[in-house]
């Protein structure tokens, strides 16, 4: 009998671990394969057979850009009756022609949530087709969608995780805050600082220089779910404002969740509207759900940004009319009713997601 110490798995880190919700397309792997239009089809096909994991080529005339030929598509084309024979020996821009490629073309800069969904907005036939990525110096690469899509899938999990890490630390608030409000009069106190504690400082509001903010915020006898919130983020700020209905704890509790899940996802620059909103949306339902609640929320989102000293604003979600002053003197009434914010299961949601620039 020999003495065996037990065997302890190893886990083999995956590609994706590395993956920040910030990350981008240029730090996933991307393949290298150019050829000149002027070669012969003959060519083209050497090296789509020389790699069978290659999605497409690059097509380039004198170093120049010219377009790409993904795998499916050139094989799928020379596979019809006599196609191989009129294309091997004739230059690859003949080919080219005929190819009726959706090409979408990205900065490596580009976010992988921002990339992926762009690739899905493509036609059905065309979402799979291989991204053409332009680097520094316009060196261009292509990017496999379904590595893309894998990249996407980890990022989603790790805002899922944060957002789960959140909802525990505000479950074991609600579940102290309930502990300590044993009469209707402490419930509506402790009520009352959750409202107001989490409201912005004026120091914070002094720090965002390209804007001028003036608000005020005037709680009810029986405070309830009122939120409002301003955000600073590197050169971007996020105005939130918003009612849960009813009165009392459950309702001011339900506002802090989303203000903790709304500074969360900003912080960790989920951007797009229709990303921040379905991923706040479950979370929100589920925790109602938890809390076999009734509660049901408006909200909208103002987003600006200064790029060049000019200011950009994207509205999202649904609360009262907005009032825009312009520059000019002009005014106008956004009404909010159609872009759509309820806690309400996702299949339904996401129909009623818009966005407002």
């Amino acid at each position: 009998m020999y003495d065996t110490e037990p065997v302890v798995p190893v886990r083999v880190p995956h590609w994706t671990d590395r993956l920040r919700l910030d990350s981008t397309i240029a730090e996933l792997k991307l393949n290298l394969s150019e050829i000149d239009v002027s070669l012969p089809g003959k060519q083209l096909l050497k090296l789509f057979s020389r790699d069978d994991r290659l999605p497409g080529v690059i097509l380039l005339r004198d170093g120049e850009f010219v377009g790409l030929v993904s795998r499916e598509y050139f094989l799928e084309m020379m596979s019809l009756p006599y196609r191989m024979d009129l294309f091997a020996q004739r230059p690859i821009e003949q080919l080219y022609e005929f190819v009726n490629v959706n090409l979408l073309k990205l900065d490596g800069s580009t976010s992988i949530l921002n990339a992926a969904k762009q690739a899905l907005e493509r036609p059905p036939d065309s979402v799979y087709e291989p991204i053409v990525v332009e680097l520094v110096d316009r060196a261009y690469r292509l990017l496999d969608v379904r590595r893309l899509l894998v990249a996407q899938s980890k990022l989603y999990e790790v805002a899922t995780m944060a957002l789960r890490q959140r909802e525990a630390e505000i479950l074991d608030l609600n579940q102290r805050l309930k502990a300590e409000n044993t009469r209707l009069g402490a419930e509506v106190e402790v009520t009352r600082k959750i409202q107001t504690m989490l409201l912005p400082h004026d120091n914070e509001l002094a720090a965002i220089a390209s804007l001028d903010i003036a608000a005020h915020m005037e709680p009810a006898a029986e405070v309830g779910g009122d939120y409002y919130d301003i955000l600073r983020h590197h050169d971007r700020v996020k105005i939130g404002i918003g009612d849960v209905t009813g009165h009392g704890l459950e309702s001011g509790v339900l506002m802090l969740m989303v203000q903790t899940a709304v500074r969360t996802l900003f912080t960790h620059n989920v951007t797009d509207p229709v990303a921040l909103f379905s991923t706040l949306n479950q979370t929100i339902f589920d925790n109602v759900g938890r809390m076999e609640s009734d509660k049901h929320l408006t909200l909208a989102l103002l987003d600006y940004t200064d790029r060049d000293g000019v200011g950009h604003v994207t509205l999202s979600g649904q609360h009262e009319d907005v009032i825009v002053l312009r520059h000019d003197g002009t005014i106008e009434i956004i009404e909010t009713i159609d872009l759509g914010f309820r806690s309400v299961s996702m299949k339904r949601l996401l129909p009623l997601l818009i966005k407002r620039r």
